[in-house]
């Protein structure tokens, strides 16, 4: 029992990592200023790395939420998540960190979606750090289970300056 449990949460999180590459991927191929993207494989805490047409590197960690994204003025990043996208970007001397959701919308083919500019933030937070809230959520995010734990989180807000969102149809 417990080894197909194992298999079925292994193929369960290749599904999630398989979605999330492929959304990720859709939306890439769409910007214009992205020139190159590789995702990662593994536990690791960023899901890409994109190279932009001026020769940016940048760090993006990507959710797929199923929830449309007008549900909610506010969106969960963990503290954990966001030290460790931190300190990965120090390592690799980038300045840029961008965090993708997905979500859900009434067509199936229609993906919307907001990118959030962690770097802009990270410097704002500098003068006025962010206020942090305990929320009791899954151990990991692509899976739901009965049992939850108590996570640090920041609840961000969509910033028109800083941040962008928008739709696309799947090909």
């Amino acid at each position: 029992m417990i080894s197909s449990q194992m298999t079925e949460n292994k193929d369960n999180l290749a599904q999630y990592e398989r979605n999330e590459r492929y959304l990720g991927e859709q939306l890439f191929i769409r910007i214009p200023t992205i020139k190159e993207y590789e995702f990662t494989s593994g536990r690791i805490c960023f899901d890409s790395l994109v190279t932009t047409t001026e020769n940016k590197h940048i760090l993006v960690e990507i959710k797929v939420r199923r929830f449309r994204r007008e549900r909610y003025n506010t969106y969960i990043l963990q503290v954990d998540k966001l030290q460790n996208l931190i300190k990965r970007a120090e390592k690799m001397k980038l300045e840029e960190i961008r965090y993708i959701n997905f979500f859900e919308s009434d067509n199936p083919a229609k993906v919307e979606f907001i990118i959030f500019n962690l770097s802009e933030r990270i410097k704002q937070w500098q003068k006025k750090p962010p206020k942090v809230e305990k929320m009791k959520m899954n151990i990991e995010t692509w899976k739901s289970e009965d049992v939850k734990a108590l996570k640090d989180i920041i609840l961000l807000e969509f910033d028109d300056k800083i941040d962008s969102k928008g739709d696309f149809y799947l090909n």
